[in-house]
């Protein structure tokens, strides 16, 4: 499998068994072994895909099934890009240490804004419950509205935030 952004490689990830990203991806599964004339082929080209990006995800799989594997320092650094793809490709498993993470790291770490955005742009319920939780007063609400983030939360999570506080 090449991985690289448009035509020009970044790096080829040799991976001899596509079982192995086909167990944790329903979107590698059909590519691999679904009625695809990818199936057959010794190369598959993943566009709009960083390569270093795609690493990130494969490391993220790799530590085993248990969702609280200890992998906090990949997590820390790459929790947006690792979102994005496992949103992209399918990995529930990678979407799930994700949203342990956040729900573990304190706001120092990541923002609650940005924490509220994650858990509605990529479904993550127990998150958005925690977050939703922390606005408290009315005073939480308006330092919210005063962040980039605000205007990019949907009205329903505009609605569940106002709603804690009444």
């Amino acid at each position: 499998m090449r991985v690289g952004i448009d035509t020009s490689w970044d790096m080829q990830v040799g991976i001899d068994t596509s079982w192995f990203l086909a167990s944790f991806s329903s979107y590698f599964q059909t590519l691999f072994f679904g009625d695809f004339r990818e199936k057959n082929q010794d190369e598959i080209e993943l566009k709009d895909v960083c390569a270093a990006e795609f690493i990130h995800l494969l490391e993220a799989i790799y530590p085993s099934v248990d969702i609280e594997a200890d992998n906090e320092d990949l997590m820390r650094s790459n929790v947006e890009c690792l979102l994005r793809l496992a949103d992209c490709y399918q990995v529930d498993i990678v979407t799930k240490r994700c949203e342990v993470y956040l729900k573990k790291c304190p706001v120092s770490e990541v923002a609650l804004e940005d924490k509220v955005l994650y858990a509605q742009d990529y479904r993550l319920p127990k998150l958005m419950e925690q977050c939703i939780k922390e606005f408290k007063t009315v005073d939480d609400v308006k330092k919210l509205r005063q962040t980039s983030q605000y205007s990019r939360l949907t009205q329903k999570t505009q609605l569940l935030i106002h709603e804690n506080i009444t």
